[in-house]
């Protein structure tokens, strides 16, 4: 699955459901962006060769 992405985003949590919330950061180092995003209960998303962003369940 990380070998998919280039690099990884993190948001801060919305504030409601249809936001996506604001954005926090960006790593290409898996570990470290779970970590952030879980420090923060933000979302986790994974960015593609493409430049498409993946939202990752964690």
């Amino acid at each position: 699955m990380r070998n998919d992405y280039v690099g990884f985003e993190i948001h801060r949590p919305a504030n409601s459901p249809t936001e996506n919330g604001d954005y926090y950061g960006k790593t290409p180092i898996f570990e470290q962006a779970l970590s952030a995003a879980k420090a923060i209960g933000g979302a986790l998303y994974g960015i593609t060769v493409s430049g498409e962003k993946v939202f990752i369940c964690y």
